[in-house]
């Protein structure tokens, strides 16, 4: 090993050149086939650059070779800058096709939305480009500390001017990966604000409320507030009323007649369960009347008015047969015999 480091030490020329060309091809191979095992062994798809970057290795090596070498030829110069330009341009294109290849499968291993990684493709791909762009200026002679300031400064002026839209740009994106909803879920804000989820893109989300009107709001403002969401971690929810009888009315058949109805109600009503099976309780001992409470269940939040409707109607009119009296709210007044005239 000491005789081939001192022999090479000792070449010049053209064979010095000829060798490092030679230690540059094998030591751009070692490191080819060590990154390609390690992204392919995470299952990565890098077929838009195992070809060319074998191409890559035996253009690159040479070239770096020969702009080391002290020997010369006309056209030197010229021809290790237009191979430059050359090879610059491959690997900026052909990197910037695997990467929009690959930043999908690594995005989707943490569950990211489509629209998040179709934006996160489209920043990296335009990164890569940038920097094929810089260094093919500097390959050209061109300085590009300057261009970067002007850009830096370029850049600041641009997010200030786009304050709130990037603003709601990175709130989107907050939306999007974290997933607070999801479309179709049903949200309340603490505004009160309460709907359907029909859109989430980079700017707004759009809720469509009970009454079919479409509400646009900023996403930082949706970032910045508390929601409910009723439709997770499943749509089904539980729903609870209460009714009140006269004091008169024995509770035990009270409670019998309103689990008989809630059963009925349960059965025949769209989106009403009867698994669990509705609960009825004697829960207080009311102002004016023995307060029971029922607990059903229900597929969707939205079927609860009209599920409830039917329950009330169906406990109103049964009661109605058993001549059960739902009372009034009664006050007594006592002490009224010592205000009458004498």
């Amino acid at each position: 090993m000491t005789a081939v480091l001192q022999r090479f030490s000792n070449t010049t020329g053209w064979e010095r050149t000829g060798l490092e060309a030679l230690a540059f091809l094998l030591a751009f191979l070692l490191l080819r086939y060590l990154v390609i095992k390690l992204l392919t062994s995470r299952d990565f798809d890098l077929q838009d650059l195992r070809k060319p970057s074998l191409a890559w290795v035996f253009i690159l090596a040479p070239l770096l070779a020969l702009q080391r070498s002290q020997e010369g030829f006309p056209g030197k110069s010229a021809l290790v800058t237009v191979v430059a330009i050359v090879l610059t341009i491959s690997i900026t294109m052909r990197s910037a096709r695997a990467v929009g290849r690959v930043s999908p499968q690594l995005l989707s291993r943490v569950d990211a939305d489509a629209a998040v990684t179709g934006l996160a493709r489209l920043l990296l791909q335009g990164g890569v480009i940038m920097v094929g762009i810089l260094v093919l200026l500097q390959t050209l002679g061109v300085a590009i500390t300057p261009l970067l300031t002007a850009l830096g400064v370029g850049g600041l002026a641009v997010a200030l001017a786009l304050q709130d839209t990037l603003s709601n740009l990175f709130a989107g994106v907050h939306i999007l990966m974290e997933k607070p909803f999801s479309p179709k879920d049903f949200i309340r804000l603490s505004s009160g604000l309460e709907g359907w989820v029909q859109d989430i893109n980079w700017r707004t989300t759009r809720i469509r409320t009970r009454t079919q009107n479409l509400v646009v709001i900023p996403n930082r403002e949706i970032a910045g507030t508390t929601i409910l969401n009723i439709s997770l971690p499943k749509p089904q929810l539980r729903v609870e009323t209460t009714v009140g009888v006269d004091y008169d009315c024995d509770p035990v058949r009270v409670q019998r007649i309103l689990e008989d109805v809630a059963a009925v109600v349960m059965a025949n009503t769209e989106g009403a369960l009867t698994l669990p099976a509705a609960e009825i309780h004697f829960a207080n001992f009311g102002s004016s009347s023995l307060d029971f409470t029922i607990r059903f269940y229900i597929s969707e939040y939205h079927l609860q008015e009209p599920i409830l409707g039917a329950l009330h109607t169906a406990i109103y009119l049964r009661f109605s047969e058993e001549g059960i009296t739902i009372p009034f709210p009664i006050t007594t007044l006592r002490g009224l015999e010592a205000l009458s005239p004498s």
